[in-house]
């Protein structure tokens, strides 16, 4: 019995045939990717680096798709995303409005391509060829939704705070997108207690996300050892440390945009002033409920694990993380 192939995504069946491809006028599409396990502080890199001059950060682009254009979550700007008038100007000129989209469609593909799960896939995609067409199909998506975001913003990079290396690793091999990695690490007990702990999310007064210190562990170790694959095979990554930015905010923003070959311009870093970051309204889609605060901002560590997690949990962290600690200088907690 011959085998039939899959039919093929079709790309016209998500976003129809209306807007305007800006991803191949020639220009290179600059994304800085922040990549690493959540409750690393990315959130406020990401907000930082959103203030300095030709960039924008977009929050996690990952989600856009099922909370923002499905659910009509807030923008970080403070009003929903469907009367955000940058989101509306992106919409329409990289698909013609939001409403001629197949949305639903879209965050399905999502989690066939991008999730970790795939990420071994995502190395040799063509193994499989229905698995590639679905690739190329995102990947197309992802490049006209970067292109007209950064022409609405008037903007020269923009930041994906979407964290996971299965997606830096899909939007690495896309053509015409030159993807920088800004791979951030944390001490994995301030990681694990951060989500065992019970918060309620600011932009919907619903609870985060928590997981058992056990899975947090194992999860940042893959997330590391991920982000160390892309290295390799030759993905732009710098590696930052939460404590180091915590601690100077001031210096790692600058070795991010000397990395990101972005020029702080005449006012340089001016919006830092020692430990206080003045953030300002952004367009983030999704991420930590930190992304709708603005204003002065102090900038410190969060270390209550040092005093609240249990002997228990944190013999079972310093098991389960010592290669990773081991590699970025983390002693036992």
């Amino acid at each position: 019995m011959t085998s039939q192939r899959a039919t093929p995504v079709q790309l016209s069946d998500l976003i129809g045939t209306s807007g305007t491809d800006l991803s191949d006028d020639g220009a290179p599409i600059r994304v800085a990717y922040l990549g690493g396990i959540g409750r690393s502080g990315s959130t406020l890199v990401s907000r930082t680096l959103d203030r300095a001059p030709g960039v924008i950060a977009a929050g996690e682009l990952t989600n856009l798709w099922h909370q923002s254009v499905l659910r009509d979550t807030p923008c970080g700007c403070g009003v929903p995303f469907s009367q955000c008038p940058y989101w509306q100007q992106v919409g329409e000129l990289a698909f013609g409005g939001w409403a001629n989209i197949d949305a639903a469609a879209i965050a399905r593909l999502r989690t066939q391509v991008e999730f970790l799960k795939q990420f071994p896939l995502l190395l040799r995609p063509t193994l499989r060829p229905a698995f590639a067409d679905k690739v190329e199909v995102y990947r197309t998506i992802n490049r006209r939704l970067f292109a007209a975001m950064l022409r609405v913003a008037d903007a020269q990079v923009l930041v994906d705070n979407s964290k996971h290396p299965s997606r830096a690793l899909l939007l690495a091999g896309s053509p015409g997108v030159d993807v920088r990695v800004i791979h951030l690490v944390r001490a994995s007990h301030g990681v694990s207690y951060s989500w065992a702990k019970r918060q309620t999310r600011a932009d919907s007064q619903q609870q985060m996300l928590r997981m058992p210190v056990w899975r947090s562990a194992i999860r940042g170790e893959a997330f590391n050892e991920g982000f160390e694959l892309l290295r390799r095979r030759g993905v732009p990554t710098v590696t930052v440390k939460y404590e180091d930015f915590v601690a100077s905010p001031r210096d790692v923003t600058e070795k991010i945009l000397r990395f990101l070959d972005v020029d702080p311009g005449a006012h340089g870093l001016s919006f830092i002033d020692g430990e206080t970051v003045d953030l300002g309204k952004d367009h983030s889609v999704w991420g930590n409920p930190s992304r709708m605060q603005s204003g002065p901002t102090r900038v410190r560590a969060d270390e209550r694990w040092r005093e609240d997690m249990s002997s228990r949990d944190r013999k079972l962290v310093n098991l389960l993380t010592w290669r990773g600690r081991r590699r970025y200088g983390y002693p036992a907690g």
